[in-house]
């Protein structure tokens, strides 16, 4: 009996090193058409594997697969979708036993992905899957992911004439479930600088997905992103809170593909902390607060993107620098090239935007111009303005409203415009008017009413009514702008001591 077992077991041992030997020395290459075909059948692209197809069996489970190759989506560039010198991926032996896949790492060395969008076709990561008529072979195995490792990978964005890469992307996706929760990190190189990436992501087979991330370059940029996207919602919704910090704006410009900010630009500080819900349809920013520099700001808006589209828009500036964001926009002024002619609309017909803006103080020429509102309407091609009011130093309130229309492909302004003052005097000193020869008590109580004309070639007052001192002067007034400027004026004036107005020198 003792002999049997032995020969028994013998037989066993002999038979399984059979096997082995047999596994080891099969040509799995001659499955590379099956393999190819079902990744067509999932992506609707052509695929190749130029490489060889290699299986082991010790210590673990793995499969190796050189040289894949994705086509793009059809009508783009050309440019394959995935390029993929190599992918391993070990399989835990133990869970086979009960039919049930384990993949305990997948990794992709050295992937190339374009990532391509067209205006009437497909992007490059949107399938379109062929339907098989072969009937199934019954219930596929339960398949799960422990780790995908991506080593030095290339991505490619390609919209239009848009261009960006990011280089030496190494990314670490480690599964806690089947169906998660997930945690990522990752690097890589963009525009520059090195980037850190930081993601948790909730269970994925739950309607209320959660995902918080965070990216960083260096102590420059940070920008955190912590939401639920709600898949069970129609459209499905993104919502949660967003902030993020920039040292200099200058490092967002280079990132937006702006060759140079002004320095006094590019060195201000952005702070954005906003919560938003971003879905096909719409995007809602809520409790928004925005640092520029020295400038702050809060409020809200809401855009629809589909059908008739709108914006609405709602800021309250606290503090709203202008001697510093004024000369960073003015200092880039012809540093544009020159551009041919274009023919287009200043904004366009089917976009309604609303406008509620409020500043508590607004600082010009070192002076906060206080109480300042503008509320107008965008609808149908022309502005619509309620409310436009200010208190400028000195104490002079300024208010206009009317309508802003393209007559002749140039905008145009008409509207009521008032002015009141009790020192106009400070209110022009502040504007840098020179007014040493004018008597000190000249120049104070002033009441404006007009109704205002402004093209870009004619600035015109009708109806003036305009009060200064103890003087009224009524009637109506344009000036052209152009190579040889005009002035046409129809004035009555009630009386006038000329002598208070002029320098001493000049009245004797």
């Amino acid at each position: 009996m003792r002999k049997f077992i032995l020969i028994l077991l013998g037989l066993i041992v002999v038979t399984l090193a059979g096997a082995v030997t047999v596994l080891l020395t099969l040509d799995f290459n001659q499955y590379k058409p099956e393999i190819e075909a079902e990744v067509e059948a999932i992506t609707g692209r052509d695929v190749t594997i130029i490489g060889d197809v290699r299986v082991t069996f010790i210590p673990t489970l793995a499969i190796a697969i050189d040289d894949i190759t994705i086509a793009g989506a059809p009508g783009a560039s050309g440019l394959p979708f995935l390029e993929l010198p190599e992918v391993l991926a070990a399989i835990s032996l133990a869970p086979l036993a009960s039919l049930e896949v384990v993949v305990e790492r997948i990794r992709l060395i050295e992937p190339v992905i374009v990532l391509e969008t067209q205006a009437d076709g497909l992007a490059s990561w949107q399938f379109e899957p062929v339907a098989t008529s072969e009937p199934g072979s019954g219930a596929a195995p339960a398949v799960s992911i422990e780790l995908i490792d991506v080593q030095d990978a290339r991505i490619e964005w390609r919209d239009g004439d848009d261009r960006r890469t990011f280089d030496q992307v190494d990314l670490w996706i480690d599964a806690l479930g089947a169906d998660g929760p997930f945690e990522a990190q990752g690097e890589f190189l963009h525009g520059g600088r090195q980037w850190v990436l930081e993601a948790d992501l909730g269970r994925i087979s739950r309607p209320q997905l959660s995902i918080n991330s965070t990216l960083r370059s260096g102590d420059d940029i940070a920008v955190k992103i912590a939401g639920t996207l709600a898949t069970d919602s129609t459209p499905i919704a993104f919502s949660g809170q967003i902030e993020a910090d920039i040292a200099k704006l200058d490092l967002l410009s280079k990132l937006a593909g702006v060759d140079a900010l002004p320095a006094s630009a590019g060195e201000l500080a952005l702070s954005l902390d906003t919560g938003f819900s971003v879905s096909s349809s719409t995007v809602r920013l809520s409790d928004l607060a925005v640092e520029l520099g020295e400038s702050q700001a809060t409020g809200s808006a809401f855009v629809t993107l589909d059908g008739a589209r709108t914006i609405e828009l709602a800021l309250t500036a606290s503090r709203l620098d202008l001697d510093t964001l004024l000369p960073a926009l003015l200092a880039g002024e012809g540093q544009t090239p020159e551009l041919e002619p274009v023919d287009t609309q200043l904004w366009p017909d089917d976009l309604t935007l609303k406008a509620d803006l409020v500043a508590d103080a607004v600082v010009f020429n070192a002076s906060p111009i206080r109480q300042v509102h503008f509320t107008a309407v965008l609808d149908k091609g022309a502005w619509s303005i309620s409310q436009a009011e200010a208190l400028l130093p000195g104490g002079t309130s300024l208010a206009l409203s009317g309508e802003v229309v393209v007559e002749e492909d140039e905008p145009v302004f008409r509207g009521p415009v008032e002015a009141t003052s009790d020192n106009l005097r400070a209110t022009l000193e502040w504007l840098e008017f020179d007014l040493e020869g004018v008597a000190q008590d000249r120049l104070r109580r002033v009441d404006l009413f007009a109704d205002l004309f402004l093209s870009p070639g004619v600035i015109a007052m009708t109806g003036l009514d305009l009060g200064f001192d103890s003087s009224r002067l009524t009637g109506g007034i344009a000036a052209r702008i152009s190579e040889i400027p005009s002035v046409t004026a129809e004035l009555v004036l009630d009386q006038i001591n000329l002598d208070a107005y002029l320098p001493e020198t000049v009245a004797s």
